[in-house]
């Protein structure tokens, strides 16, 4: 039988250099990395149903996250600063599984989106990470 990972717990860490990570404070919901293998149409001109061929070149997509954001926090500022002066970072994503499963790769911040600025809300950001080059699950 499968094990059914829990989502509470789930780690996001980024480093200049791969070697030390640091956690990012507050995480809501982390989705992705949304991965993508292209198509490539092979049809031709004795073809009745269009044709493909998978892309040689995957695309590692984009991780997605919310966070409580807090303006004073060290990781909130960094992620500021990197849209700011635009910069690829180490990432690290880090599931709760007993080992625990972690997917690296380089990326950087392409979006970053307030949110929550509303009677009984709290206030937010929505994070987009563009990911450059494989992703290593290890």
């Amino acid at each position: 039988m499968a094990n059914v990972l829990k989502g509470e717990g789930t780690m996001l860490s980024y480093s200049a250099d791969g070697n030390t990570y640091t956690t990012i404070a507050q995480r809501v919901t982390i989705n992705g990395p949304k991965m993508e293998v292209g198509e490539v149409e092979t049809s031709n001109l004795d073809s009745t149903h269009k044709t493909f061929r998978p892309s040689a070149v995957p695309d590692s997509g984009t991780l997605d996250m919310e966070l409580f954001f807090d303006p004073d926090d060290a990781q909130h500022e960094a992620i500021l600063d990197l849209m700011s002066t635009p910069a690829v970072k180490y990432w690290k994503l880090t599931l709760t599984d007993t080992t625990p499963t972690t997917a690296v790769f380089q990326g950087f911040p392409v979006s970053f989106e307030l949110n929550g600025m509303e009677n009984e809300g709290n206030i937010g950001a929505n994070v987009s990470l563009k990911i450059t080059g494989a992703i290593t699950w290890a």
